[in-house]
């Protein structure tokens, strides 16, 4: 009881700020993932959960962007995106990428401690909480676009009169546009059928982000945004979320499967 107690207090208040996706878009998509889990996988994740007093995938989906500034933590900021020059998408991971400091090397790294069987419960749910959400971040566009432009924070916009920039109307006002909660949402992504999963590489999954990024329209035309940008970019944006819930649900079975070894080419 007391072990459990202890790894709850460490995956506990999962309230605050929020980047990727925001708040909201994380826990959609971690939602859709769980869904779309084969039954082997989901009890291997349910038991991890249950060893932190959590019940879901969405439970533990924010938590990374809300430890990110904590001293034990810092390290792992860097891990939430990756940037790319100016027009060109290519990945070079020497350059964008070095010793693993990006979106790319945090998916790899904490993937492989999802998939020790030596580590502890808390270190393999700590790996499987940032997992979920370093997929997501992955498949959000502007964690992985401009450096010089430090994935649209420093273009400014306005919004409903109000001063905000491209990088937080992709994370909030885009997903707030359609008025549904969590689950709502969920079901509205769910009804559609899934995306072929496609490229299993962390690396491929940020290229499609940055020429997402890279894409005509994708800047809004003037500072003033309408909701005319906000419809246009929605079919994008939820095609990204559903692609990462797919891909997410893959990476758990690869990890956490138990015919995982026999699966593997």
């Amino acid at each position: 009881m007391m072990r459990m107690a202890c790894l709850a207090l460490v995956l506990c208040a999962w309230s605050g700020a929020a980047h990727a996706w925001g708040y909201l878009g994380h826990r959609i998509i971690a939602e859709l993932a769980e869904s779309e889990l084969d039954a082997e996988t989901r009890q291997a994740v349910h038991a991890l959960l249950a060893a932190a007093g959590k019940t879901s995938l969405a439970d533990v989906a924010v938590w990374p962007d809300e430890v990110r500034e904590q001293p034990e933590w810092r390290w792992t900021s860097r891990l939430h995106y990756v940037n790319f020059p100016r027009g060109d998408c290519t990945y070079d991971g020497a350059r964008a990428c070095p010793d693993g400091a990006c979106v790319v090397g945090g998916i790899e790294h904490f993937l492989g401690a999802l998939g020790d069987d030596s580590l502890g419960a808390q270190k393999r749910v700590e790996a499987l909480s940032f997992v979920v959400h370093y997929i997501a971040d992955a498949h959000q566009p502007l964690h992985a676009g401009w450096s010089d432009d430090k994935g649209g924070n420093l273009t400014q916009l306005r919004w409903k009169d109000e001063g905000t920039n491209l990088h937080s109307l992709w994370d909030y006002e885009l997903i707030a546009h359609r008025g549904l909660d969590r689950a709502a949402y969920a079901a509205l992504l769910s009804a559609t059928p899934a995306p072929a999963v496609g490229s299993m590489r962390p690396e491929d999954w940020v290229v499609e982000s940055c020429r997402a990024v890279d894409s005509p329209g994708f800047y809004p035309a003037r500072r003033t945004v309408d909701v005319a940008y906000l419809e246009q970019v929605l079919p994008l944006a939820e095609a990204r979320m559903q692609l990462a819930a797919a891909r997410t649900a893959e990476a758990l079975h690869r990890a956490l499967g138990k015919s995982r070894d026999e699966a593997s080419p």
